[in-house]
C-alpha cells in the first residue's frame, strides 16, 4: 500500500463479493463475454488471440461508456499524460532491494 502512495497510485477497494461495484470494467467484461467470446466458435488459440485482438482494437475505438463523460477508451487514453515511477533509489530507506510485491486487499464492510 506504501509503495501505491509513494507512487502517486489512488487505489480503490471494491469490496469482496460485490464486483458490480467496478461497473466500468464489468460492462466491459460483460460486453467482450456477449458480443464477442459467446458469438463465434474459434479453430485455435492463435485464431482466438487474433480475432480478441481485433475486437479489443474495435471496441476501444467505437464503444462509449457513460462513466467516461461518453468516451471511447481509445478517447480516455488518448487524454492521460504518461508519466515515469519513481526510480527505486527514490523509494524510503528499508524496502527490500530485491523480491516480489504483492497487491492483495481484503475489505470487510462489517470493520469500522
Amino acid at each position: 500500500m506504501r509503495l501505491c502512495l509513494h507512487q502517486g497510485a489512488t487505489p480503490v477497494f471494491i469490496p469482496q463479493g460485490e464486483p458490480w461495484r467496478n461497473g466500468v470494467v464489468e460492462h466491459c467484461n460483460d460486453t467482450f463475454d456477449k458480443r464477442f467470446f459467446r458469438s463465434e466458435r474459434f479453430g485455435s488459440r492463435e485464431v482466438l488471440r487474433t480475432r480478441a485482438g481485433e475486437f479489443e482494437r474495435f471496441h476501444n475505438d467505437n464503444h462509449r461508456y457513460r462513466a467516461t463523460g461518453r468516451r471511447t477508451p481509445a478517447e480516455v487514453v488518448g487524454d492521460i499524460v504518461p508519466r515515469q515511477p519513481t526510480s527505486p533509489a527514490e523509494l524510503p530507506a528499508g524496502w527490500p532491494e530485491q523480491g516480489q510485491v504483492e497487491f492483495i486487499r481484503f475489505t470487510d464492510r462489517t470493520a469500522s
